[in-house]
């Protein structure tokens, strides 16, 4: 549970200084530790925010899997893998 606490922190802060990418991964990191679908909707969100797809649908599987019920993980993962071709 620590170690979810440091990334969490740690992604919150890259979040407060607009840092979208580092914020994504520190919360995804976060998530080896703790299922909490919000915290992999915040990733998702970040991941999104930096322009970064690959890591955005690595969040929104994550999501997805933390949440199955979510739609809004299933419409990331659909618009992204479109928008991918994949």
């Amino acid at each position: 549970m620590a170690q979810a606490q440091f990334h969490v922190m740690a992604g919150e802060m890259a979040a407060g200084r607009q840092m979208h990418e580092e914020a994504a991964e520190e919360f995804l990191k976060a998530l080896d530790f703790v299922t909490d679908p919000v915290l992999a909707a915040r990733a998702t969100a970040f991941a999104i925010a930096a322009k970064r797809d690959d890591l955005a649908l690595k969040a929104a599987q994550k999501w997805l899997t933390v949440e199955s019920s979510s739609m809004d993980a299933r419409e990331v993962i659909a618009q992204l893998s479109l928008k991918t071709g994949n």
